[in-house]
């Protein structure tokens, strides 16, 4: 046989074998491929999932709150019952009143069930205020339900109320607000929603459209438990990954690898026979050397075994004698390439430390621009600080954080643990320049990182850590991140510096009312102390209170552009006198204008005459059509209007005033009035006394 013959023989082998390894490799790495875009697709169909569930659930508690505390002040149990369950699609709404049931649409047993020793009634009050969810059989309703309750205590007594749902019903609910996009809901491995879907679990294939899909799964409770919500519905929440898609892209990888391999084989096999070739002349040469070497007479002698080896090659006979040194040259090339072999693999482990760097600190990055929209994405400065301050907290695992505002020398707001904030002063100079710094105290450590806006110093944001600080490039990118943030920040300042030139600007209208009309200036004072009372009652947030005690008070501005000699004259109107004197609702909208920070104001000039029932003026509004801000400062207005002196009348007692709100005079009726407002008006009217008494006129 002939050497060339053999290497090209031996070269195919190592080709075959090569491609072979090459192509497990590859299916490999294709099924990890396959698995991450299932896994990604799942994940992001959860996601969006999750997103409608919690949307459907602050849904209910928003609607379910309100109409607890309507009841809970004296609101018409079974009509509110009905309008909680039509505008939230549920199939019954109940409310347990410490121990009394009801259920609309009614039911034969249900006022009778002890709801204390129910699992829904337990989980409900051990949560109190947040939305509960439970699933069971209800053998009193005939039909497997979905319920939502929350807890409620308001005048000593326990409210549990909520929304009942036909399985189905909530399934079909929940299918509308998710698009319309395919869902499986399982209890037990087995499908229950919806029905028509054909499921097989051993498989985990699901057939929709003539399509087959993967079903990414996990547990309802855990999906809610992660927003906060408590739960007990025992299912498992499908996604359907269509294999159609994830084959055709595998399909396509996998011919891409073909093709690679391919030429890459076939390149191999060229190379090879090239340097197979080179071989073969390299022996022929040393042959025709070896034969012109003079050996003991030209000879070379060599045992009969040895001989015949040799003779199964025509060349091997002339380069035997140099088999051995071939080897030891082989052997050392195999040790160089060792050697080099190491190094690479040196090379490629540093190579994995940067690009897992790079890739930390592209996540950071990604989170502190997330981070740093929160404030100039949100109307609330203060709640988005709140959440900026936790997730910066999370990125750098610190153990507290604490914004300061340097203009005002105040804390602007904190998270984590409480800790004694340093000396500015020693460190001044370098942190107006926008120099991170490190400040060591009682065994941890500070950082301080300054917010600049135009080379103005605005705040500091500091940090303090038991182990190691940030590193070198954690604190560059915490200083990128400062820059959209001093922006922001000093964006939030600005509004509220607008915000607080709209107060000053209200404050002037009821000083100009109080002049132009006969109303005192602590008539006004006080009707926006009553409204920020009742607002208070209602369980409205901070800022609406702030907001109606400043803009009840102008609620008569309008009345600047009635003639003086209407709003002065002694005795009754005439019609046509009333009907302009009923105006300064429009002309106090008219003034106010369309500024965005002043739609209160416009709402209560306008609206403050409008009646529940809807005989006021300007527009005959009725109920729920009324902004509410007007309906608390209409009976505010009314109170002290009835308890102040006037040309035309005397002032009522306290006790006569509450009276004639409570059951009317023919001018003043109780149906003029909201009726939960009139329910807060009838239980603390002893605070509308007090508010009056307080900030009485020396005149009066």
């Amino acid at each position: 046989m002939k050497i060339k013959t053999f290497i090209l023989i031996v070269t195919l082998v190592i080709v075959g074998i090569t491609v072979f390894v090459v192509f497990l490799t590859g299916l490999y790495s294709l099924q990890g491929e396959f698995h991450s875009e299932f896994m990604a697709n799942g994940e992001n169909g959860l996601k969006d999932f999750n997103s409608d569930v919690l949307g459907l659930f602050y849904q209910f508690s928003g609607q379910i709150d309100y109409s607890i505390l309507e009841i809970a002040h004296g609101g018409p149990v079974e009509q509110t019952l009905e309008k909680m369950k039509d505008s939230s699609e549920a199939d019954w709404a109940f409310i347990t009143i410490d121990s009394k049931n009801y259920i609309y649409p009614s039911e034969p047993g249900a006022e009778s069930l002890v709801a204390r020793s129910r699992p829904w009634y337990i989980a409900a009050t051990s949560h109190p205020q947040n939305i509960v969810g439970n699933e069971f059989y209800s053998p009193t309703l005939s039909a497997s339900v979905v319920m939502m309750s929350i807890d409620f205590n308001e005048n000593g007594k326990t409210y549990v109320g909520g929304l009942i749902f036909k399985e189905d019903s909530f399934f079909r609910l929940l299918s509308g607000r998710f698009g319309g996009k395919p869902f499986i809901i399982m209890r037990n491995g087995k499908v229950i929603y919806p029905s028509q879907i054909s499921y097989d679990s051993g498989k985990g294939i699901m057939k929709l459209n003539g399509e087959n899909y993967s079903i990414y799964s996990t547990n309802y409770d855990d999906l809610l438990l992660k927003d906060g919500i408590v739960s007990s519905m025992k299912y498992e929440i499908g996604m359907p990954v269509s294999l159609k898609n994830i084959a055709n892209f595998m399909t396509g990888t996998i011919y891409a690898l073909l093709a690679i391999l391919i030429i890459a084989s076939l390149a191999e096999i060229i190379m090879m026979m090239l340097v197979a070739r080179r071989i073969g002349r390299s022996v022929e040469v040393l042959a025709d050397i070896s034969d012109k070497f003079d050996l003991a007479n030209g000879k070379m002698e060599i045992d009969e075994r040895s001989e015949k080896i040799a003779s199964n090659f025509k060349e091997t006979e002339k380069v035997y004698s140099k088999m051995s040194e071939l080897f030891q040259e082989v052997e050392a090339q195999i040790e160089e390439l060792r050697a080099t072999n190491e190094e690479l693999e040196s090379s490629y482990e540093e190579i994995e430390q940067l690009s897992n760097s790079l890739s930390r600190e592209t996540q950071e990055l990604k989170d502190l621009s997330e981070a740093s929209n929160l404030i100039s994405l949100s109307g609330n400065n203060s709640d988005s600080i709140k959440i900026l301050l936790d997730k910066l907290m999370k990125i750098y695992n610190c153990n507290g954080i604490t914004i300061i505002d340097v203009e005002k020398n105040s804390v602007i707001d904190s998270v984590g643990m409480k800790f004694e904030l340093p000396n500015l002063l020693a460190n001044g100079k370098s942190i107006v320049n926008g120099k991170i710094i490190s400040v060591p105290s009682s065994g941890k450590n500070i950082l301080i990182v300054p917010i600049i806006f135009e080379s103005r110093l605005l705040a500091t944001i500091e940090m303090i850590f038991e182990g190691q600080i940030p590193t070198e490039s954690e604190q560059e990118s915490l200083k990128r991140f400062t820059i959209d943030f001093a922006s922001s920040l000093n964006s939030q300042k600005l509004i509220s510096e607008i915000e607080n030139s709209y107060v000053y600007l209200a404050s002037k209208f009821a000083e100009i009312s109080e002049i132009y009309d006969y109303e005192t200036g602590s008539h006004i004072q006080r009707v926006g102390e009553y409204s920020a009372f009742i607002a208070r009652k209602m369980r409205m947030n901070a800022q609406f209170e702030k907001d109606i005690r400043t803009y009840a008070t102008i609620h008569d501005i309008g009345k600047l552009k009635v003639p003086r000699e209407i709003l002065t004259k002694n005795g009754p109107l005439s019609s046509e006198e009333f009907e302009e004197m009923k105006k300064h609702t429009i002309y106090g909208e008219q003034l106010l204008g369309d500024e965005p920070f002043l739609e209160m104001a416009r709402h209560i000039a306008r609206y403050h005459h409008e009646k529940y029932d809807g005989s006021g003026y300007p527009d005959g509004l009725k109920g729920d059509g009324i902004p509410i801000e007007a309906r608390i400062t209409a009976i505010a207005d009314i109170y002290d209007a009835l308890r102040s002196p006037r040309r035309y009348k005397k002032a009522f007692t306290h006790e006569e005033t509450v009276k004639i709100i409570l059951e009317g005079d023919g001018r003043v009726k109780p149906e003029h009035f909201d009726p939960v407002i009139l329910e807060i008006f009838r239980v603390d009217n002893a605070e509308f006394s007090r508010i009056y008494e307080s900030l009485l006129d020396e005149e009066e």
